[in-house]
């Protein structure tokens, strides 16, 4: 079975169509999207203007939602005694061809692991995406270094998170 591909896209209405008013926000989900000409749907995409698009992963995640390019997903780590939840943004590397998780303080991929194992091991559920929560990332908003992987609490379920191959 092939894996399914479909988008997110998110749009801003630029005058009053099909019931939504201008400057109306629309989230669609569309198996169909036109890289090179940036066409989500035809023809009331030229009434919309697209504020982001992301690629659905394959993978849910601990509470069966869909996982897309940008999300901000978590799990709970205990950190100096107490229980503090990790963010990390899930980005496609073109060089491994690949789903992954940036595991780095600063958000900007100097430490990454692969989507599918973490995923195999840890339960980690959706907090936001960098669209619309990037406020998540920031540094008073604590994100976990490596070493916190200890204290994560491995996932003994049959995880059935990945995608059909």
């Amino acid at each position: 079975m092939e894996r399914e591909i479909k988008f997110e896209i998110k749009l801003k209405c630029l005058k009053d169509k099909n019931g939504h008013k201008a400057g109306d926000f629309v989230t669609i989900i569309n198996n169909v999207f036109d890289r090179k000409n940036g066409i989500a749907f035809w023809p009331i995409d030229l009434d919309f203007d697209i504020v982001y698009k992301r690629q659905f992963t394959g993978y849910k995640d601990k509470n069966k939602n869909e996982i897309y390019e940008g999300d901000i997903i978590g799990d709970w780590n205990e950190i100096d005694g107490k229980m503090e939840q990790s963010k990390q943004t899930v980005y496609f590397d073109e060089m491994l061809g690949q789903w992954m998780l940036d595991n780095s303080f600063k958000q900007d991929r100097s430490l990454s692991y692969s989507l599918f194992s973490e995923l195999q091991d840890f339960e980690y559920e959706i907090i936001g995406n960098v669209y619309e929560n990037p406020e998540l990332l920031t540094p008073n908003n604590p994100t976990h270094e490596p070493t916190n992987r200890i204290h994560r609490k491995r996932n003994d379920t049959n995880n059935h998170n990945h995608p059909q191959r």
